[in-house]
């Protein structure tokens, strides 16, 4: 919508006769530029200058009164309508003049008409064709900027040089009807007492060229640090500028930072307060002579003042106190907290002391991680701290100390338990000794200890160990195999010891069953052979007997009896004292180290008869093995009293018959049966504990044979 303001007077003038009307116009050509007619205002009617000068040209000066601007500003362009009888009308050396003036009425004398004041040339066209019947408007910009204050009038000053399309130059002269400038056509056939006209718009804008450069938006700047607040901006037509800061995005700006600034500056030093705020902008401000405000321009958008340091950030790889197997190592750590502005880089040390002394590299990394190849086989120490966007320097982290170990730890030796050894108790303490006397010492050797009931190792159990000893507790009764492997804390992994049994026997083996000399019998000689069956165990095997031999019931009054064999079950004794009661028992121990109880007692009675004289047979059955152990091939030899019917049997361990030497009678004397493992009547034996029983009426007899290969 266009507010048009009347004129008060509307007069046709002759040459050198003008009116001149200013009409505020509402509508813009630019969007943030307003337009004004110039036209004719003049109370008193005198004689505007409109007239032609030396070089044929056309010139007016036209006077707009500050009263009748609503705006102060830059005069950015120019919009001129003009109308003749033709299509277009062409214009050459086109230029229009301003220049403040303090005069309210112009007159014919143009230097008088400029108050004392410079004009400046702020449009300059060598030729132009502007559109005419149609009416259309022709724009111009202003190629010299022109800051207008309000602080005077305006003279407006238009020069050109008329032509229609006959190329015949205008007549000087021309008048105002209204808010058109008429001409004076030199072409007699253009006829009209008004002649063409042409219609003239300033245009104005609030904008001064340039404005405020830094802080623009989107800056971080730390409180107590000095940063440049730069602008540009012509200086003409003000006195001075001041800075303001807002806290609040915009909305108020109620802080000073500079109060007066001579036109010429441009950069201000400023010494940032301690704020922390999100929402910080900065106005620069233009003022006339006349403390009148003619320009402002703020700051796009938000930067940010934060006067708060970053805290220390959290590391996490290498892990302190330990250790990696690659010389490549990447760092990772947390982004260090902030409050405001952000982090904008963080900055990693690592060096060869504690002190960082002796430096390795210093980097800035934007993210959080940082590869640096490294010397193997060295400790090092690093440590992160971080910087916002504001400048604001946080503390270090803490100081992590890790090793590269790219070493093999050796094979451990196996110590506890010893190989084959048989353990009573379930829990067993594994003993193996130490890999960590590498030189140099590096990273901290750890173990894995493996465990099963079967050679091959599955494993069964598995465990890790810091020290040289590792328990494992309630292991069932069995056989087992274990090993040892080294590891260190940079991942590196050494062989496997060789594998090493052991077994857990916590049962006894049975008690054994007494079989001669017969319970309450009696023997006619002083050498006598004590006699029982052999006591089979579950797991480790019987190893030893322990017999006792007494007088008395209690075993009080024992008689002293040789040490056993390994794997007894018989034991001769010699030299009893004839017409006594003797009592014995026996109990077993197996390789684990667990005795049985005791068997029953048995008592007899010795000595009732007469000596035997060399050659003459025995008066109880006697048997006996020879080589035992053997290597598969046992004679037996059988004392007997009187004839009767024999019985010699070979039995394993499990109570099978593996091989039967004789069954039938025989005649009393010295008898001979020869038992060949390897080729036995029943069945293949191989090596192991074998029993042969003999029976020769009521008497029975058994002997263990162990066999080997």
């Amino acid at each position: 919508m266009t507010s048009i303001r009347r004129n008060r007077a509307s007069r046709v003038h002759r040459l050198g006769a003008v009116v001149i009307l200013a009409l505020a116009v509402a509508s813009a050509v630019y969007a943030d530029t307003t337009y004004y007619y110039i036209g004719a205002y003049n109370d008193t009617a005198s004689d505007p200058p409109f007239a032609g000068g030396a070089d044929n040209s056309t010139r007016c000066q036209l006077l707009i009164m500050r009263s009748e601007v609503a705006r102060r500003g830059r005069i950015a362009s120019f919009a001129m309508q003009a109308f003749t009888n033709f299509d277009s009308e062409r214009y050459d050396s086109l230029r229009i003049l301003v220049c403040p003036t303090p005069i309210e009425n112009v007159s014919s004398n143009f230097q008088d008409n400029y108050g004392g004041n410079t004009p400046t040339t702020i449009l300059s066209v060598p030729s132009r064709y502007m559109t005419a019947q149609r009416q259309e408007w022709n724009v111009f910009d202003a190629t010299v900027p022109f800051y207008y204050g309000d602080s005077q009038n305006l003279l407006v000053e238009i020069k050109w040089l008329g032509d229609d399309d006959r190329d015949a130059p205008h007549a000087v002269g021309g008048g105002i009807a209204g808010n058109r400038m008429l001409l004076a056509p030199a072409d007699t056939a253009v006829t009209g007492a008004m002649g063409p006209f042409m219609r003239t718009r300033i245009g104005i804008t609030d904008r001064y060229l340039g404005g405020l450069l830094a802080p623009n938006g989107n800056e971080f700047w730390a409180g107590g640090d000095t940063q440049m607040i730069t602008w540009s901006i012509d200086p003409k037509d003000y006195f001075y500028t001041r800075l303001l800061l807002s806290t609040d995005g915009g909305g108020t700006y109620p802080t000073v930072i500079a109060q007066s600034l001579t036109p010429t500056d441009t950069v201000y030093g400023w010494a940032v307060p301690e704020l922390n705020n999100a929402s910080c902008r900065v106005k620069v401000q233009a003022y006339d002579s006349t403390d009148s405000l003619v320009f402002e321009d703020p700051s796009n958008t938000n930067f940010t003042i934060d006067s708060q340091n970053p805290l220390a950030p959290d590391l996490v790889f290498p892990p302190n106190n330990g250790a990696v197997n690659v010389q490549t190592v990447v760092f990772r750590w947390h982004r260090a907290p902030d409050n405001l502005a952000g982090i904008g880089y963080h900055t990693i040390q690592i060096a060869y002391d504690s002190m960082f002394g002796a430096m390795v590299d210093t980097a800035r990394r934007t993210d959080t991680t940082y590869a640096r190849l490294l010397l193997a086989d060295t400790s090092y120490y690093w440590r992160v701290r971080g910087t916002d966007r504001s400048g604001n320097v946080g503390p270090w982290s803490q100081t992590w100390k890790f090793e590269i170990d790219v070493q093999t730890p050796a094979v451990p030796a196996l110590l506890e338990p010893l190989a084959g050894q048989w353990l009573r108790s379930s829990t067993v303490q594994f003993h193996w000794g130490p890999v960590s006397f590498r030189t140099p010492v590096l990273s901290a050797v750890r173990y894995i200890l493996q465990l099963d009931t079967l050679q091959s190792i599955r494993p069964l159990y598995t465990d890790t160990a810091a020290a040289i000893y590792d328990t494992f507790s309630s292991l069932p009764e069995h056989r087992y195999w274990w090993r040892v492997r080294a590891y260190d804390l940079a991942g590196n992994q050494g062989a496997f010891s060789p594998i090493r049994g052991f077994g857990i026997d916590s049962t006894g083996p049975s008690i054994p069953s007494l079989i001669y000399p017969p319970h309450l019998g009696s023997i006619a000689t002083d050498t006598t052979s004590l006699i029982w069956h052999a006591s089979p165990d579950n797991l480790s095997g019987t190893e030893i007997y322990h017999v006792q031999l007494a007088r008395d019931g209690s075993f009080a009054d024992t008689i002293a009896l040789p040490p056993g064999p390994t794997m007894p079950d018989t034991a001769v004794v010699a030299n009893l004292p004839g017409m006594m009661n003797y009592y014995w028992r026996v109990r077993a121990r197996d390789t684990a180290g667990n005795w049985c109880n005791w068997s029953p007692v048995r008592q007899f009675t010795g000595g009732v008869g007469v000596a035997e004289q060399p050659g003459i047979l025995p008066s109880v059955a006697h048997m006996e093995c020879q080589p035992n152990p053997s290597s598969g091939r046992t004679s037996i030899r059988l004392a007997l009293p009187l004839p009767t019917d024999v019985s010699v049997a070979v039995y394993n361990a499990a109570g099978m018959r593996v091989g039967l030497l004789w069954k039938g009678r025989l005649p009393a004397g010295q008898h001979r049966f020869d038992w060949d493992a390897e080729v036995a009547a029943d069945r293949a034996v191989g090596p192991g504990v074998y029993y042969i029983r003999a029976t020769a009426g009521q008497w029975t007899r058994v002997t263990s044979v162990r066999v080997v290969r």
